[in-house]
């Protein structure tokens, strides 16, 4: 019984928390329901601004980087080498692997 009471009559402080939940869903899932205010609008542009930003620097580091290696078609190389996966070990550990447990070279 108690709890079908609590479920039924909520607090203020619920009413408020459930309004805001749905005012910023609506703007999530349905734009037009809820319109942007011109602060809310002006900060998703600068966001946008921001990411297109720095999507363009990343770019222009990764295009510096295979000039600079020579490899200008694989773009994932360039990345491991980034990231500090050195290609210089992985042939000498394949070549070992290859040849087996009792052969020699």
């Amino acid at each position: 019984m108690s709890s079908l009471l609590l479920f039924r009559y909520k607090s203020l402080h619920q009413r408020g928390c459930y309004t805001f939940c749905a005012r910023y869903l609506s703007k999530k899932t349905n734009a037009g329901e809820v319109p942007l205010t011109k602060e809310e609008q002006q900060g998703w542009e600068e966001q946008k601004r921001a990411i297109r930003d720095l999507r363009a620097k990343i770019r222009q580091k990764e295009a510096a980087l295979r000039v600079r290696s020579g490899l200008t078609a694989d773009l994932s190389t360039n990345r491991d080498m980034v990231e500090g996966a050195s290609r210089r070990h992985q042939p000498a550990e394949r070549e070992s692997s290859e040849t087996g447990p009792g052969e020699a070279k």
